[in-house]
């Protein structure tokens, strides 16, 4: 677990660092944002990017086109090169390990023990009927607001 340093705002957990003001979790990995409110979590600003298609603050709706996931908040938003840093979309990260643990959370990876690799959701499915007896609900990906990896699988 990475410590972080804490955002003026953020609330302290029981274990000293800070938590997300959203899922109230330990904060591993910061957004900094334009408006310099650092107060969620990475992932939860992930989720409302890339789910909800949120780019807003959630403090004070400022409109947010890009952030930057950082292990703290010792810098502002504007002291950070963007152009220099690995992206994802609108998102810029202080570390190329922690952009491909996001990138992962939207591939078509098997979720199961045997973490295959495919091309394609359809792959994907296709690899969970033959190889595990499984699969998606259709609802479910159209309407749940999970990434792929948070998907549940059911027996055929």
């Amino acid at each position: 677990m990475i410590k972080s340093s804490t955002s003026s705002m953020a609330s302290s957990s029981s274990y000293g660092g800070p938590v997300c003001m959203m899922c109230c979790e330990p904060m591993d990995i910061f957004t900094v944002t334009p408006c310099n409110h650092n107060e969620t979590c990475a992932l939860c600003s992930f989720k409302r990017r890339e789910l909800y298609h949120r780019k807003d603050c959630p403090i004070c709706k400022a409109d947010n086109q890009r952030l930057v996931f950082a292990p703290n908040t010792s810098k502002k938003f504007s002291e950070y090169n963007l152009a220099t840093m690995p992206a994802l979309g609108s998102v810029s990260f202080v570390d190329a390990e922690v952009r491909a643990s996001f990138l992962s959370m939207m591939s078509p990876i098997c979720p199961l023990q045997c973490g295959t690799s495919c091309k394609s959701l359809d792959e994907l499915r296709n690899h969970l009927r033959t190889v595990h007896s499984r699969d998606y609900c259709e609802v479910c990906l159209k309407d749940r607001k999970v990434f792929l990896c948070d998907q549940l699988t059911f027996p055929l």
